[in-house]
Parts: structure tokens; sequence; C-alpha cells
């Protein structure tokens, strides 16, 4: 079970992170551009609809994204009848979420573009949600390498035809066009590897779908009040400030975003495996979650610590900061509270694995009521003092990660943490503080920053390496360049241990 538990978690964040080298490099191409030649209002306008189609999202997802995955990880014959039933499902709270949208356009009253942008995003979400519904199948049969294919194609393109749209001057709808036309390629790909995973297909069983509906209510609610979290502070931008405000808080949020993706593809490589040990009596569980703590938290310190020390450089390479010097200090905050949304990205799945999603509901009911209040009271503080309300919703988002990140630790059980991973923060801020040290030598002596940015987290690895604060095989997981077999002790209980157990 140990080497089948390496060999699975390892062979997927290999696979999506060779993928993440494709992916990243167009996102970052196409954030080079997006800013640059719709301005910051036009860029605001853009991440508000993201923003809403988001929240849109949920409740056409209905909770299917943990709910599918965990319950195929569990029984692999049952993927034909989840597959049918929960897109089932999508087609029916997709009909409603389109009644949704369309009554929020007439409340929020929004300028013309920004309404057919929301309209173009929530048409999308028809063929986006079937995607996730297959997705979420391929994550439980835990072979990513599917999944990869499609996301690949879709940034690809979108990059492709994002840009060459630009430079021609393309308005805002236009990218949101291409934006969806982009997610329909990852659709059509997608299907092409139903039949790996899935030889027939049964007719709906309506009273599956409405079982199906009902367990997933509280993942639901989780979801919904966890995006309504995330995305809340840009609606409530759109509302109290100006639409180039928006745009600054959206030039951070997007960035911030994007170096979220070791976290993420790690939490989506590991979700399946947490769900087939939840009710493993052994040690297999802890360790596996020991370990997934300190790869995030290890990896997630230097991305930190990067983005404070050249937040300047960062704005100025990829927005330019004759529109976008506000955003500075947002990526500073940002970065700043990094490394607590990547300890979440594992805690958060880990309760949904042990079913506790009742009592992530209620977490993150609370999260959204203190975000939102907190909103309220810090956007227009800032916004007033200093003309910038992205300040107070960037210092929103960062208290109410902290309160999950809480909550979530009282919550599981004790014996899934162990020591090792407060030795493992310890020696990775020490380690830290000599990329510190090294990038300020550096920039004492007017070396450009890419060269600083490089030295110093080669001298935190090498840090980390002194301290034996992280073996071999866990720096090339990291970086997902080796072999599978170079792997297979990572997550492994010692051989005695697993003898006993």
């Amino acid at each position: 079970m140990n080497r089948e538990i390496a060999q699975s978690v390892t062979k997927n964040t290999a696979v999506m992170m060779g993928s993440q080298l494709i992916t990243w490099t167009s996102s970052f191409v196409l954030m080079l551009f997006l800013p640059r030649y719709l301005g910051s209002e036009a860029y605001g306008k853009l991440f508000l609809a993201l923003s809403v189609a988001a929240v849109l999202r949920i409740f056409v997802e209905f909770g299917g994204h943990f709910y599918i995955t965990k319950h195929v990880a569990r029984d692999l014959d049952r993927t034909p009848r989840l597959f049918v039933d929960s897109a089932a499902l999508r087609i029916f709270t997709w009909v409603i979420t389109l009644f949704l949208a369309g009554a929020f356009l007439w409340f929020a009253g929004y300028p013309a573009d920004v309404n057919l942008l929301i309209a173009i995003f929530a048409i999308s979400l028809s063929w986006e949600m079937m995607t996730d519904v297959l997705h979420r199948c391929f994550q439980g049969h835990e072979v990513m390498k599917y999944t990869v294919v499609g996301n690949v194609a879709e940034r690809v393109s979108l990059t492709l035809i994002g840009v060459s749209a630009l430079l021609l001057g393309a308005p805002v709808v236009a990218v949101g066009i291409i934006m969806a036309v982009s997610t329909f390629l990852n659709f059509f790909i997608s299907t092409r590897f139903v039949p790996k995973i899935m030889s027939a297909l049964p007719k709906v069983d309506f009273g599956e779908v409405k079982r199906i509906a009902r367990e997933s209510v509280p993942y639901f609610l989780h979801s919904l009040f966890g995006v309504v979290y995330y995305r809340i502070d840009a609606v409530m931008l759109s509302f109290l400030t100006p639409a180039a405000v928006v745009g600054w808080y959206g030039g951070a949020y997007r960035f911030f975003d994007i170096v979220m993706f070791l976290p993420s593809i790690f939490s989506t490589a590991v979700f399946p495996v947490f769900s087939r040990l939840w009710s493993d009596k052994s040690d297999s569980i802890a360790r596996t979650v020991q370990k997934s703590l300190d790869v995030v938290i290890l990896a997630g310190i230097p991305i930190s610590i990067g983005g404070v020390l050249f937040d300047d450089e960062i704005i100025s390479l990829f927005y330019g900061l004759k529109e976008f010097a506000p955003t500075v200090l947002l990526l500073r905050i940002f970065s700043a509270g990094m490394l607590l949304i990547y300890i979440d990205f594992v805690l958060l799945p880990l309760m949904f694995a042990f079913d506790k999603q009742r009592k992530l509901s209620v977490m993150a009911f609370l999260a959204m009521l203190l975000n939102t209040g907190l909103n309220l009271v810090m956007i227009p503080f800032f916004q007033s003092k200093y003309g910038n309300g992205g300040i107070g919703a960037a210092f929103a988002t960062l208290l109410t990660e902290y309160f999950l990140l809480v909550c979530a630790t009282l919550t599981l059980p004790k014996e899934v943490f162990t020591h090792s991973n407060l030795l493992t923060v310890i020696k990775g801020f020490a380690a830290g503080a000599v990329m510190v040290g090294v990038v300020t030598v550096l920039s004492d002596l007017q070396i450009h920053w890419t060269i600083q940015a490089l030295l110093g987290v080669l001298g935190y690895g090498a840090a980390l390496l002194l301290m034996k604060a992280v073996d071999k095989d866990e720096i090339e997981l990291l970086l997902s360049v080796v072999k599978l077999r170079k792997h297979e002790r990572i997550f492994a209980i010692p051989a005695e241990q697993e003898i006993q157990a």
C-alpha cells in the first residue's frame, strides 16, 4: 500500500508539474499582454466578470468537485453511474444558474460590456461543467494525464489566440469570447479519453440524481461559501471603488492565483489518496499528511519571500507601473500571507477525505461572513485614506485564510499532525533568512533582480540540505523531474513500523 501511495502521488504530481511548465508559461505570457493592452479599467471589468462567473460556477457544480472524486476513488466500478448522474444534475443546475445570473445583472446595473462578458462566461459554463465531471472521474482513478492534455490545449490556445487578438486591438469582449472557446477545446479533447475509464454509459437514474444532489449539499455549501469568500472582494470593490481599483486588485490577485499552482497540483494528486486512506488504522495516513504538509510548506516559503522582495519588479515586468503602480503593495500583502494558503490547500481537502464536510461547510460559512464584514469595513477605509480599497480587500483575504487554518487545525484528528511539521517550519524560515541575505548582498552589488531571485532560491535549497530539513527524494519531488522509483520512500512507513501495522 505504501509503495502504491508513493507512486500515485508522485506520478500524478510529476505529470501535472510537467504540464504546468507549459500552462504556467502560457499564463505569464498572457499576463504580459492583457493588462498592458486592455488598461486597468478594462482589465478590471474582465476580472470582475471572471469573479462573478466563478460564483455562478459553484451553483452549476453543486459540490461535485470533491464529491465525485471521493466516491470514484472509493469505488472505481461506480464511475459510469456517477458520471452520467452527475452530468444530468449539472444540466439542471446550469439552467437554474442562468436565471440567477440574469437576476444578478438586473440588480447590479453593470455597464453593457460587463454584462456581455458575464453572459458569455455563464453560457460557457455548460460545457465547462461537463469537462469538470470528466476531470473529477480521472482524478478519482488517479490518472491525471488525461486531464493534463485538455488543460494544456486550453491554455496554449488561449494564449496564442488571445495575444494575437490583443496585438490586433481586440476589445475586452473579444477576449472573453476567446476564453470561452478555449474552454470548449478542453471539453472536446477530454471526451476523447472517456473510454479509458468507462466502457459503457448507463441511462440516467433520476433517483440517483436526487441522492447525489442531497448528499452534495454540504460540499456545495462549502464551495459556495468558499468562492463567495474568495470572489466577493472583486464584486464589493466594483460597488465601492472605481473600475481602475478593481483592475489593480485583479492584477495582484491574478499573479497570486498563478503562483498557487504547486499546492493546487499537489492537493489534486493527493486528495484521492486521502480519500482511500480515510479509514486506514495504520500510520499511512498520518505519514502521508505529514509529508504533504512538509512539501507545501517548504515550497511556499521561498515563493512568499520572493513575492515580497521583488514585488516592484514583478509588477513592472508584467503590468507596467504607469497604470498598475498601486498593485505593488497589493502583491506584497498577498505574498506575505501566501504560506497560509499553501497549508490550507492540504488541510481543507483532508477534511473532505475524512468525511468532515459538514464541519467544513460551517467553517466556510463563518469565513464568508468574516470576509464580507471585513471587506465592508476595510475597503471604504483604505479607499478614503489611501485611494486604494484593494488594500483592505487583500488584508481581509489573509485574515480570513488564517481563520480557516486555525479552524482546520482544531477540527482534524490530532494524530495526523506531528512535531516534525513544526520543525520543518522552523528550518524553512531559517533557510528563508539565508535567501533574504543572499538577495540583499546581490542587490547591494546591483545584480539584476532575476539573478538575485535565482541565486536566492539556490541559497534557500542549500540551507535546507545543510540543516537536513528535507532529504534528496523530497527535493526531487518538489522539482518533479525524477523517476518514480526514487520517490517510493517518500510516503512509505519504515519497514519495522509497517510490519507492526
